[in-house]
């Protein structure tokens, strides 16, 4: 019995998280709140800054405050 019926990314993690530093636009947009233009900010940010070292950069990113940061980061990892 499976218990990562959700998880369908060869490459996600075991924890069935989104990996911040190698998803997609579609992977990051499966997490409830973040629609295009934020998956596109967190993509954009990584390119320009390189991989994330730490879930809370995130609120470097404009429009990503404590509160969404704290709604998201449960649902993430790093890699």
């Amino acid at each position: 019995s499976s218990e990562e019926v959700f998880v369908s990314v060869d490459d996600e993690s075991q924890s069935g998280k989104v990996p911040l530093n190698t998803a997609t636009k579609e992977q990051l947009m499966t997490i409830s709140g973040i629609g295009e233009a934020f998956a596109q900010r967190i993509i954009d940010y990584r390119e320009l800054n390189g991989k994330f070292t730490d879930l809370a950069q995130l609120k470097n990113i404009d429009g990503i405050g404590e509160k969404r940061y704290q709604k998201w980061y449960p649902y993430l990892t790093l890699d």
